[in-house]
């Protein structure tokens, strides 16, 4: 019950937020980035997974994105404070991102210049395997139990899976980087996951992110103690921050750690409890070189050992190395097999992993952008919907006009009709998600100069196991140009033929404008009406905590 509560306040904040800021927001852009003498143009879309990143309060927009000249391309990079800052893999080379706050185009580095961990850095090979029985976890009912090939048949913009994933940085990683550390730590997020969408179609489901006060973790600098004392800690539940037992929990350190080791996790424990999904990473000055590490560690967890001549994948080339290459683009075919095989294992994905989909929100071409004042018209809506996995249990859609801005005549989806709130909102409940929907709307323009229309449409998933992987384009702004009603003619249907055209319509990735104010009250009514019949998965939950925690 407290869940659904959870969920019915974070949909009406949405929508409220929604109203009440304009829906624009820099999003997507193309941005010229230099590479090697060469100028090539980055189609970029914020990564909303890092920049909503739950109990996190992360400076900096971070995006994901690719060149159009090279298919096989992809981009992280986060816009900071300090300036631009990221990876891209272009051409089959991976090149490092950074450029003044107010350059006038983002340049390259190539990776080698990075700033390189000493001593090779093997990781302490005691911890490198455990298998034992005590730690399997009993499968749940109605589990999801596949192989890798089998999830991702289908991907939803890019990507099969979405891993569970917790990350805290100690409070020497803060006192290391006083002045950016928010923004470092989205920044690094940013980047492994692109490892892991490019590669698997594995994208995160962050469910914390967690700056940890002094005496979180022992002080040591050893890492097999600190990794001990993080898996204790765990395994006993202390941590209060963390939201699952069986996610993956990295903790990432500005401490220094003995004997030049740059992380260590334990092997092939994704979906364990007691603690052992976990692992550590020395930070390093280099977000780049902090972010190899880190997928390195999180690769073991996933069941991944490293490359070596023993099992035919040279070292010093790939992700898994046992000593870090900082211009490593991909995880070896040792690696891969390892980290597909151990996900076909799995008796219970769900534990761990969460299934993409989408569901959004367009304007049909040939909708009214102007129309006279007291006339009918109607506008539609195509619904999209796409899943990976995974099936979403239902689809929600909720509307609401502007205050005193017209009349709301009927709504209906596929045919159906919606529940009118008053004359003013609407509410079409819980319904099948396919694809093939089309939303429609019938109003009458009132005499202010703008009508204004809000729609939101959001999964509901009763397990909260399907989670819609592109929320940018859930929500719609569509305001259409209202002119003085010089017939006189009130609202009937056939009164008054509307200007076909293309309306100002925006999603939540783009522009917004005036147009009147949102009837706060039916904004709250729609939101909670259709809040109800979301069972769960639809969204962040709104919660506050005492410590201050993808293949494109």
């Amino acid at each position: 019950m407290q869940f659904k509560f959870i969920q019915v306040v974070a949909a009406i904040i949405t929508l409220m937020l929604l109203a009440v800021t304009p829906v624009a927001a820099e999003t997507s852009m193309v941005r010229d980035i230099w590479i090697e003498g060469h100028d090539y143009a980055a189609v970029l879309e914020e990564n909303l997974r890092v920049d909503n990143a739950r109990d996190s309060d992360l400076a900096g927009t971070h995006y994901k994105g690719h060149f159009p000249e090279d298919p096989d391309s992809w981009v992280r990079v986060s816009r900071m404070d300090s300036g631009w800052e990221g990876l891209a893999y272009v051409f089959g080379r991976m090149h490092a991102i950074g450029d003044a706050p107010r350059a006038s185009r983002v340049t390259s580095f190539s990776t080698s210049q990075l700033e390189a961990p000493q001593c090779g850095l093997d990781h302490l090979h005691g911890r490198t395997f455990i298998t034992p029985q005590s730690l399997t976890g009993r499968a749940m009912a109605q589990a999801v139990s596949a192989s890798y090939d089998t999830l991702c048949a289908n991907k939803v913009d890019g990507a099969c899976l979405m891993l569970e994933l917790e990350l805290a940085f100690d409070q020497q990683f803060q006192d290391r980087f006083p002045g950016d550390f928010q923004g470092r730590a989205g920044a690094i997020l940013n980047m492994v996951e692109g490892f892991y969408a490019d590669q698997f179609g594995i994208v995160f489901d962050t469910l914390s992110l967690t700056f940890t006060g002094p005496g979180t973790f022992d002080s040591t600098t050893d890492a097999g103690t600190l990794l001990d004392d993080v898996t204790a800690r765990r395994g006993s539940r202390i941590l209060p921050f963390l939201e699952s037992e069986r996610s993956i929990f990295h903790l990432i350190s500005g401490r220094d750690f003995a004997g030049f080791t740059a992380g260590l996790a334990w092997v092939g424990t994704v979906c364990f409890s007691q603690g052992y999904a976990s692992g550590i990473t020395n930070a390093y000055n280099s977000n780049a070189t902090t972010a190899v590490v880190i997928a390195h560690e999180i690769g073991h967890n996933l069941g991944a050992s490293h490359d070596s001549p023993d099992n035919g994948c040279d070292e010093g080339v790939n992700i898994m190395s046992p000593y870090v290459v900082s211009s490593a683009t991909q995880f070896s075919q040792c690696s891969d097999d390892a980290i597909t095989n151990r996900i076909s294992q799995l008796n219970s994905v769900e534990q761990c992993f969460n299934f993409p989909a989408d569901a959004g929100l367009t304007a049909v071409s040939g909708n009214p952008s102007e129309v006279q004042a007291q006339s009918s018209f109607q506008a539609h809506f195509d619904i999209a919907y796409r899943r990976a996995a995974e099936p979403a249990d239902g689809l929600v859609v909720a509307g609401a006009i502007g205050d005193q801005e017209g009349r709301l005549l009927g709504v209906s989806v596929g045919g159906a009709a919606c529940t009118l709130l008053g004359t003013d909102a609407y509410d079409c409940g819980e319904i099948q998600a396919r694809t093939g929907l089309q939303l429609s709307v019938h109003a009458v323009a009132g005499d202010r100069p703008t009508f204004s229309l809000l729609q939101n449409v959001s999964l509901a998933s009763n397990s909260g196991d399907v989670k819609d992987i592109r929320p940018i384009n859930d929500s719609i702004l569509t305001e259409i140009a209202v002119t003085d009603n010089e017939s006189g003619t009130t609202g009937d249907p056939d009164d008054a033929e509307p200007t076909s055209g293309t309306p100002e319509a925006t999603g939540s990735d783009s522009g917004g404008g005036g147009g009147g104010s949102i009837s706060w009250w039916w904004l709250v009514v729609a939101a909670f009406a259709a809040s109800l019949r979301c069972q769960g998965g639809v969204g962040q939950p709104v919660r506050v905590i005492g410590l201050p925690g993808w293949r494109n």
